[in-house]
């Protein structure tokens, strides 16, 4: 399809404040999402999960809790689940221009929800204190999955391995929730939203990372600014493993040995043919291809936080639901 004739993705100005969903656009978009939500997992169910959500926040004094609680004024069935579901797979590389000696980051985000594409957004956070960064989500959403600051780092998430699979998701997230009901740590993707409220540089990202008690396993890939500066790390709740230097990731352990299984499709495959790839090949989203795209598939991201440049695209089932967002300053 051609570019042109695709949506673009919104750049929202969000200063140090919370997504407004009052606004039409945006309320559209997560409204859309919410309805896909009920889609996939039955309205009752999302009832119920939605409570759960938000009992199990209120109680562990989740430090969003004001925040989604405001929201869900607007938007009063689905918004805390969608703040704290948990079942995604992605493929992603952390990598040492061989030229520039700038590190990078490319990933992809699979995720059998619907909509995610299409209603991408990309909300721009500053504050007083002079840290700003770029969060690629949907509105209403606190926490951070994918992310870049200029000039400090980029991050993203992956989803760990299942310690418990069935088939059924909804029924993964329930088993996983007994494990945490006890801990008032954080999820990741709340850690996440902290590092990049936070942490001045990508060391002390990486310390917070891999320091920080957490409610569940994930593995973060994590770029920063000078030479040597990549990383992935392996999360348990309160241990680390980590793979310094350029490497790549999908959704299975590399250095824990633990009985679990991988997320999504093909992730030794994803993550391998990443890895392999080519420098020619990593920019303008060559590298999104079979088995790192697939049909569930809803974003691609290359960032480079020493320029400031980021490329993002969204994806549905039947592939770019947007055109292409470029974003490129000059640090």
């Amino acid at each position: 399809m051609d570019q042109k004739s695709l949506p673009e993705i919104p750049l929202i100005e969000l200063g140090d404040g919370l997504w407004d969903l009052t606004d039409p656009a945006l309320r559209s978009r997560a409204y859309d999402l919410l309805v896909e939500g009920r889609r996939l997992v039955g309205k009752t169910r999302l009832r119920m999960l939605d409570r759960f959500s938000r009992a199990w926040a209120e109680r562990t004094d989740n430090p969003h809790c004001a925040d989604i609680r405001r929201m869900a004024l607007d938007l009063p069935l689905g918004l805390w689940f969608m703040n704290f579901c948990y079942e995604w797979g992605c493929t992603t590389r952390v990598s040492t221009h061989p030229e520039t000696g700038q590190p990078s980051l490319m990933r992809t985000l699979d995720w059998p929800f619907v909509g995610i594409g299409r209603n991408l957004v990309i909300g721009h956070h500053s504050d007083q204190a002079g840290f700003d960064f770029y969060n690629l989500a949907w509105p209403g959403y606190t926490g951070v999955i994918t992310g870049m600051a200029p000039g400090r780092f980029a991050i993203a998430i992956n989803q760990a391995p299942m310690r418990k699979p069935t088939p059924v998701l909804v029924l993964n997230w329930l088993l996983a929730r007994p494990r945490i009901w006890n801990t008032k740590a954080l999820p990741p993707a709340h850690l996440l939203r902290q590092v990049f409220d936070q942490c001045p540089d990508y060391n002390a990202a990486v310390i917070m990372l891999s320091e920080t008690p957490l409610a569940l396993p994930v593995i973060f890939s994590v770029a920063g600014v000078r030479p040597g500066e990549t990383c992935i790390i392996e999360r348990l709740e309160n241990d680390h493993q980590h793979l310094a230097g350029d490497n790549a990731t999908g959704n299975h352990w590399q250095r824990y040995d633990l009985p679990a299984i991988p997320r999504g499709e093909d992730s030794h495959e994803r993550r391998d043919q990443l890895a392999r790839e080519e420098w020619q090949r990593m920019a303008e989203f060559h590298w999104v291809r079979p088995p790192v795209l697939n049909p569930f598939t809803r974003l691609a991201v290359e960032t480079c936080p020493a320029n400031g440049h980021l490329r993002v695209q969204g994806y549905e089932q039947d592939g770019p639901a947007t055109s292409e967002f470029l974003l490129s300053q000059k640090m």
